[in-house]
């Protein structure tokens, strides 16, 4: 059940006044309260009064204009008014005297009558009751012991500096030592109000037993100085009260503060980290394509060495072939022919056309080496230029990383936040090594297909060589056969 009290108004002790206003005397104090049950219902009251009555609304847990204390009637002259809703209709609303809600206690009026109750209204009237302005208070049971509730007390779990944690700590134990004092000077307070009832009412009976003027002048004068001297520690307590009300607003203002500084440094720190991460995938990035870079060079490295081998392999067949060429030619005469000056002319056909192959093949792998050496070049400018911004990400991560570790001890209830982001980019980095494996075995197979294109090349080429032989030794035997 959840109570809340609202004053205005400048009176002073009544029975429907407050005790966290004003002390003194005067006309006019009212108090407004609402609460609410466990089932979500609401009531509410209003009071107003005059004089002094034999309890008040007073404030155990807070200070200022706010309470969550009981109220009590009393004696006081006065009227209140009652309304709120309960049990699904609404009730009435009358005049009545001495009543309130919440843990109360009152006397009988119009509307409800006398008793105490907890947690629900007393019983009501439904038509006009006995008591009508008279009613007399509950018995008071003193000011109430102080509860505090310790899980408002515990510690936000922030994880922030120890040293903030125990000013924190240090404030609210003022605060309560503030409550504590100010709920002793009320109980002071009462008790001496009490004590001048019970003064005024022995000086009444003693100025009516009382027969010579003399006496009753003296008892008069007697009692007064002692009102007086009342009266002044009366006023020494309001004072102090009204001291210890500018500390307690200071220390809320000191809270507040405290409060706005924190707030500020969560957010600086979340900026902070915001940077980092971008920084972290800049980085991450970069590294990627100075990998990419590197692998690109080392296959163009490993191509270039096995078109070189391959050139050598096929000069190197080229030549084999044209030494190991023989032409055996029959003649069904006896005339001599000079085999010397054909065994000449088709070396010397074979040389041209060796040259030729030597010549064009030459150039091809030339103008490939040319295109890979500027593809090199462009390659290493950019991982020159990777390499140039790599360390620039990295002079800004070292100027960042004090900045960092600052806001990282301040807050390390973020670590888990920071482990989560580093295992999605695990995650993302081990999906990037997939897919460059899944590009290394479709550049492997490419690989194989371009050797086994070139052996079937190199086939095909032997097989021409041969035909081109078989068809120059015809051609030979058909024109000497037409010479002959």
């Amino acid at each position: 059940m959840s109570h809340h009290f609202f004053r205005f108004g400048d009176g002073n002790f009544s029975s429907s006044s407050a005790h966290c206003g004003t002390l003194g005397s005067g006309r006019g104090s009212s108090a407004m309260s609402h609460w609410e049950d466990d089932r979500g219902q609401r009531f509410g009251g209003y009071g107003y009064g005059y004089g002094y009555g034999s309890r008040s609304l007073h404030n155990l847990s807070g200070f200022r204009n706010f309470s969550t204390g009981g109220i009590y009637g009393g004696d006081g002259g006065g009227y209140g008014r009652h309304w709120g809703y309960y049990g699904g209709r609404y009730l009435d609303r009358d005049l009545g005297r001495g009543y309130f809600v919440g843990d109360f206690q009152g006397g009988e009026g119009r509307m409800y009558r006398g008793g105490s109750s907890r947690g629900k209204l007393s019983e009501g009237l439904r038509e006009q009751g006995a008591g009508q302005g008279s009613g007399h208070a509950a018995a008071g049971g003193g000011i109430e012991e102080v509860h505090v509730n310790t899980n408002l007390l515990r510690p936000i779990q922030v994880q922030v500096d120890p040293e903030f944690q125990r000013m924190r700590s240090d404030e609210k134990e003022q605060i309560k030592t503030l409550n504590n004092k100010f709920a002793s000077f009320i109980d002071k307070v009462q008790c001496l109000e009490r004590q001048n009832q019970a003064l005024m009412t022995k000086w009444e009976l003693l100025q009516k037993q009382s027969s010579r003027p003399e006496e009753s002048r003296s008892i008069t004068s007697f009692f007064q100085s002692y009102i007086n001297n009342l009266q002044r520690q009366l006023d020494t307590l309001q004072s102090q009260k009204e001291q210890l009300d500018p500390e307690a607003y200071e220390m809320l203002q000191l809270v507040e503060d405290y409060k706005k500084r924190f707030e500020d440094e969560i957010n600086k720190r979340a900026s902070k980290e915001e940077e980092y991460v971008e920084l972290k995938k800049e980085l991450d990035s970069a590294y990627m394509r100075k990998m990419e870079f590197e692998v690109r060079v080392e296959i163009l490295k490993q191509e270039l060495e096995f078109l070189r081998c391959l050139y050598e392999a096929e000069l190197s067949q080229l030549q084999t072939v044209v030494d190991n060429t023989n032409v055996i030619l029959s003649m069904d005469n006896g005339r001599e022919v000079n085999m010397d000056g054909i065994i000449e002319e088709v070396r010397q056909e074979y040389e041209r056309i060796a040259q030729k192959g030597k010549d064009e093949v030459n150039a091809m792998y030339q103008g490939r080496y040319q295109d890979l050496q500027n593809v090199r070049v462009n390659q290493q400018e950019q991982l020159r230029n990777t390499y140039q911004e790599i360390q620039e990400l990295t002079r800004q991560i070292q100027r960042l990383q004090p900045e960092i570790e600052i806001v990282r001890r301040e807050n390390d209830n973020r670590q888990e936040a920071i482990r989560d982001a580093e295992q999605r980019g695990s995650s993302a980095v081990k999906d990037g090594q997939k897919k460059l494996q899944e590009l290394e075995n479709a550049l492997q197979q490419a690989r194989e297909d371009l050797a086994r294109i070139l052996h079937d090349y190199q086939e095909l080429l032997n097989a021409k060589l041969s035909l081109d032989v078989e068809i120059a030794m015809y051609r030979s035997l058909l024109e000497e056969e037409e010479t002959r």
